[in-house]
Protein backbone atom coordinates (compact mmCIF):
# COMPACT_ATOMS: atom_id res chain seq x y z
CA UNK A 1 0.00 0.00 0.00
CA UNK A 2 1.56 3.31 -1.09
CA UNK A 3 1.31 6.08 1.15
CA UNK A 4 0.64 9.60 -0.51
CA UNK A 5 2.61 13.03 1.24
CA UNK A 6 -0.19 15.21 2.40
CA UNK A 7 1.04 18.18 -0.19
CA UNK A 8 0.82 15.14 -3.34
CA UNK A 9 -2.89 14.47 -1.48
CA UNK A 10 -3.75 18.06 -1.37
CA UNK A 11 -3.01 18.47 -5.32
CA UNK A 12 -4.59 15.26 -6.58
CA UNK A 13 -7.85 16.55 -4.09
CA UNK A 14 -7.63 19.90 -5.86
CA UNK A 15 -7.32 18.56 -9.73
CA UNK A 16 -10.06 16.56 -9.04
CA UNK A 17 -12.45 19.61 -7.68
CA UNK A 18 -11.56 21.65 -10.62
CA UNK A 19 -12.04 18.46 -13.33
CA UNK A 20 -15.23 17.93 -11.43
CA UNK A 21 -16.38 21.61 -11.30
CA UNK A 22 -15.27 22.31 -15.38
CA UNK A 23 -17.20 19.19 -16.55
CA UNK A 24 -20.35 20.63 -14.57
CA UNK A 25 -20.25 23.47 -16.64
CA UNK A 26 -19.35 22.25 -19.87
CA UNK A 27 -15.92 22.96 -20.60
CA UNK A 28 -14.96 19.64 -21.49
CA UNK A 29 -18.11 18.62 -23.01
CA UNK A 30 -18.41 21.68 -25.38
CA UNK A 31 -21.93 22.66 -23.84
CA UNK A 32 -22.41 26.33 -24.28
CA UNK A 33 -23.61 28.09 -21.20
CA UNK A 34 -26.51 30.91 -22.30
CA UNK A 35 -27.30 32.37 -25.45
CA UNK A 36 -23.38 32.54 -26.54
CA UNK A 37 -22.11 30.51 -29.61
CA UNK A 38 -18.47 29.47 -30.46
CA UNK A 39 -19.90 28.84 -33.80
CA UNK A 40 -20.39 31.83 -36.05
CA UNK A 41 -23.28 31.94 -38.67
CA UNK A 42 -21.78 30.92 -42.39
CA UNK A 43 -20.91 33.50 -44.96
CA UNK A 44 -23.90 33.42 -46.84
CA UNK A 45 -26.80 33.17 -43.85
CA UNK A 46 -24.80 36.60 -42.85
CA UNK A 47 -25.18 38.25 -46.56
CA UNK A 48 -29.03 36.27 -46.69
CA UNK A 49 -29.74 38.18 -43.28
CA UNK A 50 -28.41 41.60 -44.59
CA UNK A 51 -30.54 41.58 -47.55
CA UNK A 52 -33.62 40.25 -45.30
CA UNK A 53 -32.88 43.12 -43.22
CA UNK A 54 -32.99 45.81 -45.95
CA UNK A 55 -36.61 44.40 -47.22
CA UNK A 56 -37.84 44.15 -44.75
CA UNK A 57 -37.40 48.06 -43.84
CA UNK A 58 -33.89 47.84 -41.48
CA UNK A 59 -30.84 48.01 -43.46
CA UNK A 60 -29.23 47.86 -39.50
CA UNK A 61 -31.09 45.70 -37.04
CA UNK A 62 -30.18 46.42 -33.36
CA UNK A 63 -29.57 42.50 -32.47
CA UNK A 64 -29.54 38.89 -34.50
CA UNK A 65 -29.61 35.59 -33.33
CA UNK A 66 -29.60 32.29 -35.33
CA UNK A 67 -30.10 28.46 -34.91
CA UNK A 68 -29.74 25.35 -36.83
CA UNK A 69 -33.27 23.50 -36.55
CA UNK A 70 -35.69 21.43 -38.82
CA UNK A 71 -38.46 23.56 -40.70
CA UNK A 72 -41.08 22.30 -38.50
CA UNK A 73 -39.23 22.62 -35.30
CA UNK A 74 -38.27 25.94 -36.14
CA UNK A 75 -42.43 27.11 -37.46
CA UNK A 76 -43.68 25.16 -34.24
CA UNK A 77 -41.21 27.85 -32.12
CA UNK A 78 -42.71 31.05 -34.21
CA UNK A 79 -46.31 29.86 -34.86
CA UNK A 80 -47.29 26.31 -34.36
CA UNK A 81 -47.88 25.63 -37.76
CA UNK A 82 -47.47 22.35 -39.51
CA UNK A 83 -45.38 22.99 -42.86
CA UNK A 84 -44.68 21.24 -45.77
CA UNK A 85 -41.69 20.49 -45.41
CA UNK A 86 -38.83 19.24 -42.24
CA UNK A 87 -35.76 19.16 -43.48
CA UNK A 88 -32.28 21.10 -41.89
CA UNK A 89 -32.88 25.08 -42.22
CA UNK A 90 -31.56 28.10 -39.97
CA UNK A 91 -34.00 30.18 -37.87
CA UNK A 92 -32.76 33.63 -37.82
CA UNK A 93 -34.63 35.70 -35.84
CA UNK A 94 -33.34 39.68 -35.81
CA UNK A 95 -34.64 43.09 -33.27
CA UNK A 96 -35.12 46.68 -35.05
CA UNK A 97 -37.98 48.56 -36.98
CA UNK A 98 -39.10 46.54 -39.42
CA UNK A 99 -42.67 46.68 -42.10
CA UNK A 100 -43.67 44.17 -44.73
CA UNK A 101 -44.02 45.03 -47.88
CA UNK A 102 -47.69 45.44 -50.18
CA UNK A 103 -49.33 41.99 -49.44
CA UNK A 104 -52.55 41.51 -48.42
CA UNK A 105 -55.99 43.40 -49.76
CA UNK A 106 -56.11 46.33 -51.91
CA UNK A 107 -55.77 49.09 -49.20
CA UNK A 108 -54.52 47.43 -46.65
CA UNK A 109 -51.62 48.67 -44.25
CA UNK A 110 -48.15 47.30 -43.91
CA UNK A 111 -47.68 44.95 -41.35
CA UNK A 112 -44.68 46.45 -38.64
CA UNK A 113 -42.84 45.30 -35.78
CA UNK A 114 -39.63 45.57 -33.69
CA UNK A 115 -38.78 41.56 -34.84
CA UNK A 116 -38.57 40.10 -37.76
CA UNK A 117 -37.71 36.32 -38.72
CA UNK A 118 -36.80 33.95 -41.70
CA UNK A 119 -36.42 30.02 -42.07
CA UNK A 120 -33.89 29.28 -44.74
CA UNK A 121 -33.06 25.76 -46.04
CA UNK A 122 -29.73 24.92 -45.16
CA UNK A 123 -28.66 23.76 -48.67
CA UNK A 124 -30.27 25.60 -51.41
CA UNK A 125 -30.24 28.59 -49.43
CA UNK A 126 -33.58 29.53 -49.78
CA UNK A 127 -36.13 31.71 -47.80
CA UNK A 128 -38.93 29.20 -46.75
CA UNK A 129 -40.99 31.18 -44.11
CA UNK A 130 -40.47 34.81 -43.03
CA UNK A 131 -42.70 36.97 -40.45
CA UNK A 132 -42.82 40.65 -38.49
CA UNK A 133 -44.13 40.27 -34.72
CA UNK A 134 -43.56 42.32 -31.66
CA UNK A 135 -42.96 39.54 -29.15
CA UNK A 136 -39.06 37.91 -29.54
CA UNK A 137 -39.47 34.04 -29.67
CA UNK A 138 -37.09 31.85 -27.83
CA UNK A 139 -34.92 29.81 -29.31
CA UNK A 140 -32.87 27.86 -27.05
CA UNK A 141 -35.15 24.68 -27.01
CA UNK A 142 -33.97 24.37 -30.96
CA UNK A 143 -30.28 23.69 -30.45
CA UNK A 144 -26.79 26.32 -29.47
CA UNK A 145 -28.12 30.12 -30.47
CA UNK A 146 -25.46 32.12 -32.00
CA UNK A 147 -25.84 35.92 -32.40
CA UNK A 148 -24.99 37.64 -36.02
CA UNK A 149 -22.21 39.81 -36.54
CA UNK A 150 -23.27 43.99 -36.23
Amino acid sequence: MSVMKPAVRRTVVLVGVVVAAAATVGIFSGAVIGRASSVGPPDWLIALAQQQAVAAGDATPSSGEFVASTRQAADSVLSGETVDSDGPVYLVVMQGTFQSGSYGPLGSTAATGSVYYFVADSNTHEVLDTGIMNATPSLDSLGTVGQLPS
